[in-house]
């Protein structure tokens, strides 16, 4: 039951939210099938208890029907009864969660019956929902245009009020609503084209960008996506970057938090492909912009952090020198790391610490439980990468020469990574053997290592640059 598709996407709900489910699977009028209902109280219950345990078909089926032989045709129809009844559940939850599309759902629904004597009242009070929310992202705009669709199409004919004004107001909306779709989904495209290095052409870019800049009374969410497109599509004009962050620090609350992390992660995007053109001063803008996410708790879901997200953190501190906070970081966040690797990133951020205050015994210490146990190929890339830097600073050559070997091996040994991936390691892997067989005096050889270390696409360039200059003296 470890693989099965229902157990994952159980595994997707937080703990606050099984009863919520468990409550809604009780109704009768969402589920005729107390079957479905024990089902769920069986994988809820083995999740808590032996999460790690896997617990077989016929196991769990006992449970449901004890003393009776496994059915299996009955048990499929059951598991698929229940996974349809959860994604109804996560429907409805999206559902009450969106201001709007709940109104919306009823006045189709009263057009339908054509419902007259109250379908102003209802078009008002959806108006009201919509338009008060606090949180004007796309998804306010998009709700806005149909409810004044709905009520410009079929609203007046049904009340007996044929009007113009919900007419010109749903063009107006649905024109909004177009150039706002348009502009995140093409800082979308543009950002990928960074990363893959193809481009194409987006017809009415201009005009709607030239737009937004003669309205500065538009709501803050189109100048945001105007920055965020601006940035991918000329990724080395500074102005556009610090315009974002500005209207981030003054609007980012009025987002959702889907808006605000895609936000925020088109800055972070921008900072990195400037520092890995070796741009230094824009390590200070990443970092401040982690410390900004985690002060307005964005990073967290129910107080924790995931893994990956602290392991990035961790890197951007380190990157800045930033001990003193790193250390704060990994006490007030040592038991509010979530996903299955946060024991490892927990000892990554200790490792890194150490690393940095020179302390190599006890980074050396906290890689190694890591190379002990990691099933995260990430980690254990990193993990060896600092590794191959602790044996240098200590003066083991030994280790180095043993674990540039291995370190090389295990990255051909893992074809599911991508070459992007590998080809970053291997530079690194390539340049620290250079590093370490290079005589100081051979001054050519000198040269030509720290230029292609400046150019080249490696991690730890700040590193290998500082150890080729201490060489040199």
């Amino acid at each position: 039951m470890q693989s099965a598709k229902i157990t994952h996407y159980l595994r997707l709900l937080a703990t606050k939210e099984w009863p919520t489910f468990h409550d809604f699977l009780t109704s009768p009028y969402f589920n005729k099938s107390p079957d479905a209902l024990r089902l769920f109280e069986v994988i809820r219950d083995h999740l808590l208890a032996q999460p790690e345990k896997n617990l077989s078909e016929e196991e769990t089926a006992l449970l449901i029907w004890p003393g009776q032989p496994f059915p299996r045709i009955k048990f499929r129809k059951l598991k698929s009864a229940l996974l349809d009844l959860f994604l109804h559940f996560l429907a409805q939850e999206g559902l009450a969660l969106e201001p709007g599309r709940k109104e919306i759902l009823l006045l189709d629904q009263l057009i339908e019956r054509q419902e007259s004597r109250f379908f102003h009242q209802v078009y008002q009070d959806a108006l009201q929902v919509v338009q008060t929310e606090e949180r004007k992202g796309v998804i306010h705009f998009r709700n806005l245009f149909e409810i004044q669709r709905e009520w410009a199409r079929n609203g007046s004919t049904l009340a007996g009020r044929p009007e113009i004004e919900p007419l010109a107001q749903s063009l107006e909306a649905l024109e909004k609503s177009f150039r706002l779709e348009k502009l995140m989904l093409g800082h979308a495209l543009r950002e990928i084209e960074l990363v893959t290095g193809s481009s194409s052409q987006v017809e009415g870019m201009e005009a709607i960008l030239n737009w937004v800049d003669q309205h500065p009374g538009l709501e803050p969410i189109f100048p945001v996506m105007a920055c965020l497109y601006r940035m991918a599509s000329q990724p080395q004009k500074d102005e556009n970057f610090f315009r974002l962050t500005a209207l981030l620090q003054q609007f980012s609350g009025q987002f959702s938090h889907s808006e605000a992390m895609d936000m925020y992660s088109g800055a972070l995007n921008f900072c990195w492909r400037r520092i890995n053109k070796g741009e230094e001063k824009w390590l200070a803008e990443v970092l401040a912009l982690y410390q900004r996410l985690l002060e307005t708790e964005l990073l967290l879901e129910n107080g924790k952090i995931h893994f990956l997200t602290f392991k990035n953190i961790v890197v951007a501190a380190a990157l800045n020198d930033a001990w003193d906070w790193l250390e704060s970081l990994l006490q007030d966040f040592k038991k509010r790391i979530q996903g299955d690797n946060h024991e490892n990133a927990l000892l990554y951020g200790k490792a890194i610490l150490h690393f940095g205050r020179n302390e190599w015994p006890e980074a050396e210490k906290q890689l190694n439980l890591i190379l002990q146990k990691v099933d995260d190929l990430f980690f254990g890339l990193d993990a060896r990468n600092l590794l191959l830097k602790v044996y240098y600073e200590t003066g083991n050559p030994v280790g180095m020469d043993s674990l540039l070997n291995s370190f090389r091996v295990y990255l051909d040994r893992h074809e599911h990574l991508s070459k992007a991936h590998k080809a970053h390691y291997h530079a690194f892997i390539r340049l620290f053997r250079r590093l370490i067989n290079t005589p100081p005096h051979q001054k050519i050889r000198m040269q030509k290592l720290k230029r292609d270390i400046q150019v080249g696409k490696v991690s730890d360039r700040r590193w290998l640059k500082a150890k080729l200059d201490k060489l040199k003296t």
